[in-house]
Protein backbone atom coordinates (compact mmCIF):
# COMPACT_ATOMS: atom_id res chain seq x y z
CA UNK A 1 0.00 0.00 0.00
CA UNK A 2 2.86 2.32 0.92
CA UNK A 3 4.54 1.75 -2.46
CA UNK A 4 1.22 2.25 -4.26
CA UNK A 5 0.90 5.68 -2.68
CA UNK A 6 4.42 6.53 -3.80
CA UNK A 7 3.63 5.36 -7.32
CA UNK A 8 0.67 7.74 -7.41
CA UNK A 9 3.00 10.46 -6.13
CA UNK A 10 5.30 9.88 -9.09
CA UNK A 11 2.39 10.21 -11.51
CA UNK A 12 1.19 13.35 -9.73
CA UNK A 13 4.62 15.02 -9.84
CA UNK A 14 5.11 14.16 -13.53
CA UNK A 15 1.64 15.57 -14.29
CA UNK A 16 2.56 18.81 -12.53
CA UNK A 17 5.79 18.89 -14.52
CA UNK A 18 3.95 18.73 -17.86
CA UNK A 19 1.21 21.11 -16.70
CA UNK A 20 3.82 23.73 -15.90
CA UNK A 21 5.06 23.48 -19.48
CA UNK A 22 1.57 24.12 -20.85
CA UNK A 23 1.04 27.27 -18.76
CA UNK A 24 4.37 28.87 -19.60
CA UNK A 25 2.74 31.65 -21.65
CA UNK A 26 2.07 33.78 -18.53
CA UNK A 27 5.27 35.24 -17.11
CA UNK A 28 3.70 37.71 -14.67
CA UNK A 29 0.23 39.22 -14.42
CA UNK A 30 -1.25 41.72 -11.97
CA UNK A 31 -4.31 43.90 -11.54
CA UNK A 32 -4.35 47.63 -10.87
CA UNK A 33 -5.46 46.95 -7.29
CA UNK A 34 -2.29 44.85 -6.75
CA UNK A 35 -0.37 48.14 -7.13
CA UNK A 36 -2.74 49.90 -4.70
CA UNK A 37 -5.01 51.60 -7.26
CA UNK A 38 -8.82 51.76 -7.03
CA UNK A 39 -11.56 52.32 -9.63
CA UNK A 40 -11.28 55.63 -11.51
CA UNK A 41 -14.36 57.47 -12.78
CA UNK A 42 -14.82 60.11 -15.47
CA UNK A 43 -18.15 61.95 -15.45
CA UNK A 44 -19.94 63.19 -18.57
CA UNK A 45 -18.35 66.20 -20.32
CA UNK A 46 -15.03 65.62 -18.53
CA UNK A 47 -11.57 65.03 -19.96
CA UNK A 48 -9.35 63.42 -17.36
CA UNK A 49 -6.08 61.46 -17.12
CA UNK A 50 -5.05 58.89 -14.48
CA UNK A 51 -1.45 58.01 -13.67
CA UNK A 52 -0.48 54.48 -12.58
CA UNK A 53 3.16 54.71 -11.53
CA UNK A 54 5.70 52.16 -10.27
CA UNK A 55 4.33 49.39 -12.49
CA UNK A 56 6.83 46.52 -12.31
CA UNK A 57 6.50 42.97 -13.66
CA UNK A 58 8.77 39.98 -14.14
CA UNK A 59 10.11 39.58 -17.66
CA UNK A 60 11.83 36.86 -19.69
CA UNK A 61 13.45 36.82 -23.16
CA UNK A 62 10.94 37.30 -26.00
CA UNK A 63 8.24 38.62 -23.67
CA UNK A 64 5.27 40.77 -24.70
CA UNK A 65 3.43 43.21 -22.43
CA UNK A 66 -0.36 43.51 -22.69
CA UNK A 67 -2.89 45.67 -20.88
CA UNK A 68 -6.44 44.32 -20.49
CA UNK A 69 -8.30 47.54 -19.74
CA UNK A 70 -11.73 46.79 -18.24
CA UNK A 71 -14.71 49.19 -18.26
CA UNK A 72 -16.65 48.42 -15.08
CA UNK A 73 -19.98 49.94 -16.18
CA UNK A 74 -19.66 49.01 -19.86
CA UNK A 75 -22.47 49.67 -22.32
CA UNK A 76 -22.03 49.97 -26.12
CA UNK A 77 -20.77 53.45 -27.01
CA UNK A 78 -21.97 55.12 -30.21
CA UNK A 79 -20.24 58.48 -30.08
CA UNK A 80 -18.37 61.00 -27.97
CA UNK A 81 -15.85 58.84 -26.08
CA UNK A 82 -12.18 58.16 -26.63
CA UNK A 83 -9.59 56.48 -24.44
CA UNK A 84 -5.84 56.96 -24.92
CA UNK A 85 -3.21 54.80 -23.24
CA UNK A 86 0.38 55.99 -22.73
CA UNK A 87 3.34 53.97 -21.48
CA UNK A 88 6.21 56.07 -20.13
CA UNK A 89 4.69 59.15 -21.87
CA UNK A 90 4.58 57.42 -25.27
CA UNK A 91 1.13 56.95 -26.86
CA UNK A 92 0.42 53.25 -27.32
CA UNK A 93 -3.17 53.28 -28.58
CA UNK A 94 -6.36 55.35 -28.79
CA UNK A 95 -9.72 53.58 -28.91
CA UNK A 96 -12.94 55.41 -29.73
CA UNK A 97 -16.70 54.94 -29.64
CA UNK A 98 -17.81 51.54 -31.03
CA UNK A 99 -14.27 50.19 -30.78
CA UNK A 100 -14.40 50.47 -27.00
CA UNK A 101 -15.27 47.10 -25.43
CA UNK A 102 -15.81 45.80 -21.91
CA UNK A 103 -12.27 44.38 -22.04
CA UNK A 104 -9.85 46.27 -24.29
CA UNK A 105 -6.65 44.51 -25.32
CA UNK A 106 -3.73 46.94 -25.74
CA UNK A 107 -0.17 45.89 -26.55
CA UNK A 108 2.48 47.87 -24.68
CA UNK A 109 5.93 48.38 -26.17
CA UNK A 110 9.27 49.26 -24.57
CA UNK A 111 8.17 48.01 -21.16
CA UNK A 112 10.93 48.62 -18.59
CA UNK A 113 11.78 47.63 -15.02
CA UNK A 114 9.79 50.54 -13.60
CA UNK A 115 6.95 51.99 -15.66
CA UNK A 116 4.39 54.75 -15.65
CA UNK A 117 1.02 54.11 -17.26
CA UNK A 118 -1.28 57.01 -18.14
CA UNK A 119 -4.91 56.54 -19.21
CA UNK A 120 -6.74 59.60 -20.57
CA UNK A 121 -10.51 59.61 -21.13
CA UNK A 122 -12.58 62.16 -23.02
CA UNK A 123 -16.24 61.53 -22.17
CA UNK A 124 -18.97 63.62 -23.77
CA UNK A 125 -21.57 60.86 -24.12
CA UNK A 126 -22.04 58.56 -21.10
CA UNK A 127 -23.18 59.64 -17.62
CA UNK A 128 -19.87 58.23 -16.40
CA UNK A 129 -17.11 55.78 -17.33
CA UNK A 130 -15.39 53.65 -14.70
CA UNK A 131 -11.91 52.19 -15.26
CA UNK A 132 -11.93 49.00 -13.20
CA UNK A 133 -9.28 48.33 -10.56
CA UNK A 134 -9.43 44.73 -11.83
CA UNK A 135 -7.85 45.70 -15.16
CA UNK A 136 -4.92 43.37 -15.84
CA UNK A 137 -1.41 44.17 -17.00
CA UNK A 138 1.01 41.34 -17.65
CA UNK A 139 4.02 39.96 -19.43
CA UNK A 140 3.54 36.87 -21.60
CA UNK A 141 5.03 34.58 -24.21
CA UNK A 142 2.47 34.94 -26.98
CA UNK A 143 1.62 33.33 -30.29
CA UNK A 144 1.80 35.66 -33.30
CA UNK A 145 0.41 35.22 -36.81
CA UNK A 146 1.11 38.11 -39.16
CA UNK A 147 -0.83 38.75 -42.36
CA UNK A 148 2.36 38.40 -44.41
CA UNK A 149 2.83 34.89 -42.99
CA UNK A 150 -0.59 33.70 -44.23
CA UNK A 151 0.02 32.94 -47.90
CA UNK A 152 -1.83 31.26 -50.77
CA UNK A 153 0.34 30.09 -53.65
CA UNK A 154 -0.87 29.17 -57.13
CA UNK A 155 0.31 29.54 -60.71
CA UNK A 156 -0.94 32.72 -62.37
CA UNK A 157 -1.28 30.98 -65.75
CA UNK A 158 -2.27 27.33 -66.09
CA UNK A 159 -3.14 24.96 -68.92
CA UNK A 160 -6.83 24.19 -69.28
CA UNK A 161 -7.98 20.68 -68.34
CA UNK A 162 -4.92 20.14 -66.13
CA UNK A 163 -4.44 19.16 -62.48
CA UNK A 164 -3.30 22.29 -60.61
CA UNK A 165 -2.08 22.54 -56.98
CA UNK A 166 -3.08 25.34 -54.60
CA UNK A 167 -1.00 25.65 -51.43
CA UNK A 168 -1.86 27.65 -48.33
CA UNK A 169 0.68 28.15 -45.56
CA UNK A 170 0.52 29.88 -42.18
CA UNK A 171 3.39 30.43 -39.74
CA UNK A 172 3.35 31.16 -36.00
CA UNK A 173 6.24 33.57 -35.42
CA UNK A 174 5.47 33.91 -31.71
CA UNK A 175 6.52 31.99 -28.60
CA UNK A 176 3.36 30.10 -27.60
CA UNK A 177 1.15 27.52 -29.31
CA UNK A 178 -2.24 28.56 -30.65
CA UNK A 179 -5.29 26.70 -31.97
CA UNK A 180 -6.17 27.63 -35.56
CA UNK A 181 -8.94 26.84 -38.03
CA UNK A 182 -7.69 26.99 -41.62
CA UNK A 183 -10.09 26.57 -44.55
CA UNK A 184 -9.35 26.84 -48.25
CA UNK A 185 -11.80 25.81 -50.97
CA UNK A 186 -15.30 25.16 -49.65
CA UNK A 187 -17.95 23.09 -51.41
CA UNK A 188 -19.82 26.19 -52.64
CA UNK A 189 -16.68 27.52 -54.32
CA UNK A 190 -16.00 24.16 -55.95
CA UNK A 191 -19.59 23.91 -57.21
CA UNK A 192 -19.74 27.47 -58.57
CA UNK A 193 -16.37 27.15 -60.28
CA UNK A 194 -17.34 23.83 -61.91
CA UNK A 195 -14.04 22.29 -60.80
CA UNK A 196 -13.27 18.63 -61.29
CA UNK A 197 -11.27 15.99 -59.41
CA UNK A 198 -10.65 18.07 -56.30
CA UNK A 199 -8.40 16.18 -53.90
CA UNK A 200 -5.97 16.87 -51.08
CA UNK A 201 -6.45 18.81 -47.84
CA UNK A 202 -8.72 21.86 -47.88
CA UNK A 203 -8.82 22.45 -44.12
CA UNK A 204 -6.86 22.07 -40.89
CA UNK A 205 -8.04 22.45 -37.31
CA UNK A 206 -5.39 22.10 -34.63
CA UNK A 207 -2.49 23.58 -32.70
CA UNK A 208 0.23 25.62 -34.37
CA UNK A 209 3.42 25.49 -32.29
CA UNK A 210 5.91 28.38 -31.95
CA UNK A 211 7.90 28.88 -35.17
CA UNK A 212 5.84 26.14 -36.87
CA UNK A 213 4.52 26.47 -40.41
CA UNK A 214 1.36 24.58 -41.36
CA UNK A 215 0.78 23.95 -45.02
CA UNK A 216 -2.19 22.41 -46.81
CA UNK A 217 -2.31 21.57 -50.51
CA UNK A 218 -5.19 20.48 -52.68
CA UNK A 219 -5.50 19.88 -56.41
CA UNK A 220 -8.22 20.67 -58.90
CA UNK A 221 -8.53 20.04 -62.59
CA UNK A 222 -9.10 23.19 -64.60
CA UNK A 223 -12.04 23.40 -66.96
CA UNK A 224 -12.23 24.84 -70.47
CA UNK A 225 -12.74 28.32 -69.03
CA UNK A 226 -10.09 30.85 -69.91
CA UNK A 227 -10.10 32.58 -66.53
CA UNK A 228 -10.77 31.30 -63.02
CA UNK A 229 -10.89 33.12 -59.68
CA UNK A 230 -9.09 31.47 -56.77
CA UNK A 231 -10.89 30.94 -53.46
CA UNK A 232 -10.09 33.13 -50.45
CA UNK A 233 -8.42 30.99 -47.83
CA UNK A 234 -9.73 31.82 -44.34
CA UNK A 235 -7.81 31.62 -41.07
CA UNK A 236 -9.65 31.90 -37.75
CA UNK A 237 -8.16 31.82 -34.26
CA UNK A 238 -8.75 33.24 -30.80
CA UNK A 239 -5.92 35.01 -29.01
CA UNK A 240 -4.87 34.26 -25.45
CA UNK A 241 -7.07 37.20 -24.38
CA UNK A 242 -10.26 36.05 -26.11
CA UNK A 243 -10.00 38.23 -29.23
CA UNK A 244 -11.43 36.52 -32.32
CA UNK A 245 -9.21 37.07 -35.37
CA UNK A 246 -10.02 36.32 -39.00
CA UNK A 247 -7.52 36.64 -41.86
CA UNK A 248 -8.25 36.13 -45.56
CA UNK A 249 -5.97 35.72 -48.53
CA UNK A 250 -6.54 37.83 -51.62
CA UNK A 251 -8.48 36.45 -54.59
CA UNK A 252 -6.44 36.01 -57.75
CA UNK A 253 -7.48 35.49 -61.36
CA UNK A 254 -5.86 32.48 -63.01
CA UNK A 255 -5.49 32.69 -66.76
CA UNK A 256 -5.88 29.45 -68.69
CA UNK A 257 -4.26 28.42 -71.94
CA UNK A 258 -4.29 25.31 -74.11
CA UNK A 259 -1.60 22.83 -73.08
CA UNK A 260 0.52 21.67 -76.02
CA UNK A 261 2.94 19.65 -73.91
CA UNK A 262 2.93 15.85 -74.00
CA UNK A 263 4.24 15.50 -70.45
CA UNK A 264 3.22 16.81 -67.05
CA UNK A 265 5.60 17.07 -64.09
CA UNK A 266 4.93 17.75 -60.41
CA UNK A 267 7.09 17.96 -57.30
CA UNK A 268 5.79 16.31 -54.12
CA UNK A 269 7.83 17.38 -51.07
CA UNK A 270 7.42 19.22 -47.78
CA UNK A 271 8.31 22.92 -47.93
CA UNK A 272 10.02 22.73 -44.50
CA UNK A 273 13.39 21.01 -43.98
CA UNK A 274 15.46 20.73 -40.80
CA UNK A 275 19.05 21.71 -41.58
CA UNK A 276 21.54 18.87 -42.12
CA UNK A 277 18.74 16.28 -42.21
CA UNK A 278 17.58 14.36 -45.29
CA UNK A 279 14.16 15.31 -46.67
CA UNK A 280 12.45 12.78 -48.96
CA UNK A 281 10.45 13.83 -51.99
CA UNK A 282 9.42 12.61 -55.41
CA UNK A 283 8.94 13.98 -58.90
CA UNK A 284 5.79 12.77 -60.65
CA UNK A 285 5.76 12.42 -64.46
CA UNK A 286 2.58 11.82 -66.44
CA UNK A 287 2.34 11.12 -70.17
CA UNK A 288 -0.82 12.95 -71.31
CA UNK A 289 -0.34 12.15 -75.01
CA UNK A 290 -1.45 9.20 -77.13
CA UNK A 291 2.15 8.28 -77.98
CA UNK A 292 5.01 6.67 -76.08
CA UNK A 293 7.58 9.20 -74.90
CA UNK A 294 11.20 8.04 -74.95
CA UNK A 295 14.55 8.99 -73.42
CA UNK A 296 13.26 11.21 -70.65
CA UNK A 297 16.11 13.08 -68.92
CA UNK A 298 15.67 14.89 -65.61
CA UNK A 299 17.90 17.80 -64.59
CA UNK A 300 17.60 19.07 -61.02
CA UNK A 301 18.12 22.67 -59.94
CA UNK A 302 18.73 23.01 -56.20
CA UNK A 303 21.22 25.14 -54.25
CA UNK A 304 21.72 22.46 -51.59
CA UNK A 305 22.45 18.72 -51.88
CA UNK A 306 20.07 16.60 -53.97
CA UNK A 307 20.15 12.90 -54.89
CA UNK A 308 17.79 11.54 -57.56
CA UNK A 309 17.08 7.81 -57.57
CA UNK A 310 17.51 8.03 -61.33
CA UNK A 311 17.83 10.88 -63.82
CA UNK A 312 16.76 8.99 -66.94
CA UNK A 313 13.61 7.07 -67.86
CA UNK A 314 13.71 4.91 -70.99
CA UNK A 315 10.05 5.45 -71.88
CA UNK A 316 6.62 6.36 -70.56
CA UNK A 317 3.63 4.80 -72.27
CA UNK A 318 0.47 6.81 -73.07
CA UNK A 319 -1.46 7.91 -69.95
CA UNK A 320 1.12 6.28 -67.64
CA UNK A 321 2.35 7.96 -64.46
CA UNK A 322 5.72 7.29 -62.86
CA UNK A 323 7.24 8.54 -59.61
CA UNK A 324 10.96 9.11 -59.09
CA UNK A 325 12.10 9.46 -55.45
CA UNK A 326 14.78 11.94 -54.45
CA UNK A 327 16.18 13.40 -51.26
CA UNK A 328 17.62 16.79 -50.43
CA UNK A 329 19.68 18.26 -47.60
CA UNK A 330 20.14 21.87 -46.52
CA UNK A 331 23.00 23.34 -44.51
CA UNK A 332 21.97 26.91 -43.62
CA UNK A 333 18.94 28.63 -42.13
CA UNK A 334 17.57 30.23 -45.30
CA UNK A 335 15.24 29.59 -48.26
CA UNK A 336 16.31 27.16 -51.00
CA UNK A 337 14.89 27.07 -54.53
CA UNK A 338 14.00 23.72 -56.14
CA UNK A 339 12.78 22.86 -59.62
CA UNK A 340 13.41 20.32 -62.39
CA UNK A 341 13.83 20.52 -66.16
CA UNK A 342 12.69 17.47 -68.14
CA UNK A 343 13.81 16.69 -71.69
CA UNK A 344 12.13 13.99 -73.81
CA UNK A 345 11.64 12.80 -77.38
CA UNK A 346 8.38 12.43 -79.28
CA UNK A 347 8.38 11.57 -82.99
CA UNK A 348 12.20 12.08 -82.99
CA UNK A 349 11.73 15.70 -81.87
CA UNK A 350 13.28 16.78 -78.57
CA UNK A 351 11.00 18.76 -76.28
CA UNK A 352 11.31 20.06 -72.73
CA UNK A 353 9.18 21.17 -69.81
CA UNK A 354 9.94 22.53 -66.38
CA UNK A 355 8.30 22.07 -63.01
CA UNK A 356 7.18 24.98 -60.90
CA UNK A 357 9.87 26.48 -58.71
CA UNK A 358 9.14 25.83 -55.04
CA UNK A 359 10.80 27.32 -51.96
CA UNK A 360 12.18 24.98 -49.29
CA UNK A 361 12.49 26.73 -45.92
CA UNK A 362 15.47 25.40 -43.98
CA UNK A 363 14.89 25.63 -40.22
CA UNK A 364 17.07 25.00 -37.17
CA UNK A 365 17.09 21.72 -35.31
CA UNK A 366 14.56 21.71 -32.48
CA UNK A 367 16.19 20.34 -29.34
CA UNK A 368 13.19 21.05 -27.10
CA UNK A 369 11.93 17.44 -27.28
CA UNK A 370 15.37 16.08 -26.42
CA UNK A 371 15.62 18.44 -23.45
CA UNK A 372 12.11 17.48 -22.33
CA UNK A 373 12.90 13.75 -22.44
CA UNK A 374 16.17 14.29 -20.59
CA UNK A 375 14.41 16.29 -17.86
CA UNK A 376 11.71 13.65 -17.52
CA UNK A 377 14.30 10.87 -17.26
CA UNK A 378 16.14 12.73 -14.51
CA UNK A 379 12.92 13.25 -12.55
CA UNK A 380 11.90 9.61 -13.02
CA UNK A 381 15.34 8.39 -11.89
CA UNK A 382 15.21 10.50 -8.73
CA UNK A 383 11.69 9.33 -7.90
CA UNK A 384 12.62 5.68 -8.61
CA UNK A 385 15.58 5.88 -6.19
CA UNK A 386 13.26 7.47 -3.61
CA UNK A 387 10.71 4.63 -3.94
CA UNK A 388 13.33 1.87 -3.75
CA UNK A 389 15.20 3.45 -0.86
CA UNK A 390 12.18 4.03 1.33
Amino acid sequence: MHKLIKAFSIIFIITIFFSSLNSASVIDEKQFNDFGYLDNTVEKDQNQCFIYSNITLNIEPNYSTVLQLKIKNYIPINDGVDISVYLNDVLEKTITNKNIKEKNIISLHNFKNNNSLKICINNSFLPKIIISKESNIGTYLLAEIKEENFIQTIQSTVPINKLIPITVSVKNTGYDSIYIQLNNANNLYIENSELKNVSGDVEYNGLLAPNETKEITYYFKTTDKVNLATPRAILNYTTEFGEKIELLTATEIIKGYENLSKLEAFIDISKINIEEQDLQGKIILRNISENTLKDIYIISNFNGTIELEKNKVAEIKPKDVIEIPFKIKTYEIKNYKLNFNIYYFTDTIEKSIGTNEIIIQSVAKDNSLTKLIASLLIISAILFIWVVKF
